[in-house]
């Protein structure tokens, strides 16, 4: 049972129950939307705009605005923030529900596709050792393309991610086959340690199992199946085609190493 002015240690046992400890540490300037306009300036008049949902439900209520001072909270945002953390909780269950679903699709029987999916299922299952996973639904607005020139596949949700310091999340999943296969530009130092890095290849999982998407399973199988250094020579034709040389010009390649690989540029 949640309740304005609750203990700190109950409000953290219970969160932890419902898998929800994550967003204890979520700023207040998320429930600014379901609260009443009369109630906003505390979060701005006190400095209060990053002040964690944990601290909000935690702190002595406050019933007008001439109460609100910067250690109390409007119980207004009590309350949305209350509201929060118990949908959050029954999202919990449906993600766990998805999650099964995951896991025990079939997996690819396609060598090259197989392995990469392989070692995305080991490493999500490194990150859920720590980590919740999100819901199908909290994903809707998901993208998830190939950027081969990057080796990688880019995934962008139009979801605030609070983890993160309150951008859209934008992750990449390398398939170069370092260690860290998720990362992300995350603010806050996780570099893709997080929920939204398991989304992303819960994301990349259904895309391997869905038999609709094979032609991008195909662009994929061989950009794993060309070394990164081969590939990098292949774009000679493409620059050469671009480059415009006359009878008096010498056209010669500078070969750069940058940290996505070798770059080659005309000179």
């Amino acid at each position: 049972m949640l309740y304005p002015t609750m203990p700190r240690n109950t409000l953290e046992t219970w969160a932890e129950e419902h898998h929800v400890t994550y967003a204890l540490s979520f700023p207040a300037k998320m429930l600014l939307v379901p609260t009443s306009r009369l109630h906003t300036n505390w979060l701005w008049v006190h400095q209060q705009n990053n002040t964690p949902i944990i601290e909000i439900i935690t702190r002595p209520s406050a019933h007008t605005v001439a109460e609100t001072t910067p250690s109390n909270a409007p119980l207004d945002f009590q309350e949305a923030a209350i509201e929060y953390l118990i949908n959050a909780a029954e999202n919990a269950t449906q993600a766990l529900t998805d999650e099964r679903e995951i896991l025990l699709s079939a997996i690819p029987e396609d060598p090259t596709i197989q392995d990469l999916y392989k070692r995305l299922i080991v490493y999500r299952s490194q990150l859920r050792n720590n980590i919740q996973p999100r819901s199908k639904q909290d994903r809707h607005t998901q993208q998830l393309w190939l950027d081969s020139k990057r080796y990688q596949l880019q995934y962008k949700e139009e979801s605030i991610a609070w983890c993160g310091g309150g951008s859209w999340a934008n992750l990449s999943i390398h398939l170069d086959g370092r260690n860290t296969m998720v990362s992300c530009d995350c603010k806050q130092g996780k570099r893709g340690k997080c929920r939204f890095a398991i989304s992303a290849i819960d994301q990349t999982l259904e895309l391997f199992q869905d038999p609709s998407q094979h032609l991008l399973h195909e662009q994929i199988k061989r950009l794993l199946s060309t070394p990164k250094w081969l590939q990098d020579f292949e774009l000679l034709d493409e620059l050469i085609e671009k480059e415009i040389i006359t009878t008096d010009q010498k056209l010669g390649w500078r070969l750069k190493e940058t940290k996505q690989g070798f770059q080659i540029e005309p000179v």
